[in-house]
């Protein structure tokens, strides 16, 4: 993160993709890409009233170029389609899994319950995105196994804050095995959770 001043106030903008969290990511893909002062706002975290002054332009402007380096990663991260591919492990929440097929062995059930409703319910919505879905999924399967803590609905879901600061380069890859998983719900059809991870990996954000 680099540290801006704007209207004498310090905000900090990213400066790389290490920068950008999941959370962040998904609040980034959903905003109005003609919209430059919802992206400022995005930048800074926070939604300040620009007064009409000499030097606000160039503020702004300057936040911009800072920043432009870590958009551009995030493009390219989303345009490579080796992101779409299992790594053999991950380094998340000061934990490492090895993304192998007995992992989920490890992991309690309810969490595979819950991903398999959130896909039933969503495989025929066409604005579907897994990815939007990808800090709940990973907070279920995830809150046993960092926390140390008995499983429960509850605090899987209030997991999710802890979830959505994990950064997007890691969190992506590992959603995107446990969606994998389900295997069993993948349809042949162009609305299929194989067809819409494909569309949703490979295209911009």
């Amino acid at each position: 993160m680099i540290k801006v001043i704007i209207q004498g106030q310090p905000y900090s903008v990213p400066s790389s993709i290490e920068d950008i969290s999941i959370g962040r990511f998904i609040e980034f893909r959903n905003l109005d890409p003609n919209n430059h002062l919802d992206k400022i706002h995005w930048l800074l975290n926070a939604k300040p009233i620009f007064k009409q002054t000499s030097s606000i332009e160039l503020e702004l402007a300057n936040t911009l170029a800072i920043a432009k380096p870590c958009i551009d990663e995030i493009y390219a991260f989303m345009n490579n389609k080796a992101k779409n591919q299992t790594p053999t492990h991950i380094e998340v929440l000061g934990e490492t899994f090895e993304l192998k097929k007995g992992l989920l062995n490890d992991l309690p059930y309810w969490p595979y319950v819950v991903t398999k409703s959130i896909i039933i319910k969503n495989l025929e919505n066409t604005n579907f995105d897994p990815t939007d879905d990808i800090p709940k999924v990973l907070a279920h399967y995830l809150y046993n196994y960092i926390t140390k803590n008995e499983y429960t609905e509850k605090k899987a879901e209030e997991f999710i804050d802890i979830v959505n600061d994990i950064p997007m380069a890691k969190a992506i890859p590992l959603g995107v095995f446990f969606l994998k998983k389900q295997q069993s719900l993948w349809k042949s059809s162009k609305n299929s959770l194989q067809a819409k991870l494909n569309r949703t990996m490979l295209k911009l954000v």
